[in-house]
């Protein structure tokens, strides 16, 4: 933990508003240091390196333009470098003093937070510990590795029509924020994922409420999952498809086309790899998935080229992957958007077998939902859209008869009606989170 500041410590603060770092954060702070205004009622000190961090990071983030300026002119304008004097005090500023309420203050609390120093007043800091809750830490993190909020996602809680004598099933939990938000609503929820990572998260998140059950399988599985817990039927189900943030933003499973992974694309982690399907498919298997799964234009192109590289040597990375598309892309092409995109979604689908698992997936949720339960579906692309859009309208209109009939003779009467045709997301949404952009959400409800 030497590279860490941690641990905190209250000192006091002398009559020239001077206070004692604890030894073991001097070293890391260095000579000199920046002290600033906190994100917060504090002062922060930060090592140099860690302050030009900060800095790049909030300029290289996802925060709208306007927000980074905001930020970078909060942190910047209170900013001054520093030092300790011979005995290790800090002499605080009363410019600063003031802003965090240690003016008057004969003590405070120095804090170590990783990667820098927290200076707070003492009855707020110990208020602050106080007020922070479970739920807040979960989507602070879920922030800040990137997650955030699930796309659609007020919109897909509230179309599940949940209250506290509900059953819901969350088919795709991941890493957890649908199903704690449909657990505070619903009388019990059954959070299921077939990934192993997810399960370790979703326990982590979710194993301090009492109305949560927590299953490791694929979601197509959802009638066994209900029989062996000795349920009859469910009230909801919300399938979110597609893979997860979490997992894209896990280098080393292999999902994006940014970051250079052993190929993998596993959301179960067994089975059938992206490694298997690209090193021992044949070339015209590889160019008909690229071309159903990927509707990728240049599917013969590219498959021609995978085939071509591996005789060399067996294709092991993302990486390797990515440069083998880019060179069999035409340039002009290269700016519409990343050349892999679609490559890599039909590998994916291959690999788990989605479009397969969703029909399935879709006509055993019917099966489990109790008269007037709905099913929840978010899409990210128009193969899994079609399948769902096709299956709802389907269930809602089942009738056979030839249009010019003017009354249905088939018998077969409809199993629900949509709730809607389908929500898309909002500029505000689609401004914060650039993959919502082809998103869909549509719901049905049984008879």
């Amino acid at each position: 933990m030497d590279n860490y500041l941690y641990g905190h410590r209250v000192h006091k603060l002398d009559a020239k508003s001077r206070i004692a770092i604890p030894s073991h954060m001097r070293s890391r702070l260095g000579d000199e240091f920046i002290a600033s205004l906190g994100l917060g009622d504090f002062i922060s000190l930060y090592p140099q390196d860690q302050w030009e961090e900060l800095l790049k990071n909030v300029q290289q983030s996802k925060l709208p333009t306007e927000k980074k300026k905001k930020v970078s002119m909060y942190l910047v304008s209170s900013a001054d470098k520093v030092s300790l004097d011979t005995q290790g005090r800090l002499l605080i500023n009363d410019r600063l003093k003031d802003k965090v309420s240690l003016t008057g203050e004969k003590e405070a609390v120095v804090f170590g937070n990783i990667n820098h120093i927290e200076i707070w007043n003492k009855s707020m800091f110990e208020a602050q510990v106080e007020s922070i809750g479970k739920d807040e830490v979960i989507d602070i993190m879920d922030e800040l590795n990137g997650l955030g909020k699930s796309v659609l996602f007020d919109e897909s809680i509230d179309s599940l029509n949940i209250d506290d004598s509900k059953t819901i099933v969350d088919g795709t939990a991941g890493g957890g924020g649908h199903s704690r938000a449909i657990a505070a609503k619903a009388g019990r929820l059954i959070a299921i994922d077939q990934d192993p990572d997810a399960i370790r998260v979703l326990h982590e998140r979710l194993d301090d409420l009492g109305n949560v059950t927590i299953v490791q399988s694929n979601f197509s599985n959802v009638d066994q999952v209900l029989k062996e817990l000795n349920v009859a039927s469910i009230d909801g189900m919300l399938l979110d498809l597609g893979v997860s943030s979490f997992q894209l933003d896990t280098a080393d499973r292999g999902f994006s086309y940014h970051k250079d992974a052993p190929l993998d694309m596993r959301m179960s982690k067994s089975g059938l790899s992206a490694k298997d399907v690209v090193n021992t498919y044949s070339e015209e298997e590889l160019a008909n998935i690229l071309f159903k799964y990927g509707e990728e234009k240049f599917a013969r192109r590219i498959a021609r080229n995978i085939v071509l590289a591996r005789q060399d040597r067996p294709i092991e990375t993302t990486g390797e992957l990515v440069e083998i598309i880019k060179a069999s892309y035409p340039k002009a092409k290269m700016r519409d958007s990343h050349p892999a995109r679609k490559t890599f979604q039909a590998i994916r689908i291959e690999v788990n077998a989605e479009l397969d698992v969703l029909e399935k997936a879709l006509d055993k949720a019917l099966e489990c939902l109790a008269p007037g339960g709905r099913l929840s579906v978010i899409t990210f692309h128009s193969l899994e859209d079609r399948i769902v859009k096709e299956r709802f309208n389907q269930w809602a209109n089942p009738c056979t008869c030839p249009k010019e009939f003017p009354v249905c003779v088939c018998g077969k009467k409809p199993l629900g009606k949509l709730v809607f045709k389908s929500k898309a997301p909002t500029a505000a949404e689609l401004e914060e989170n650039p993959r919502a952009r082809s998103s869909r959400l549509r719901c049905f409800e049984k008879f």
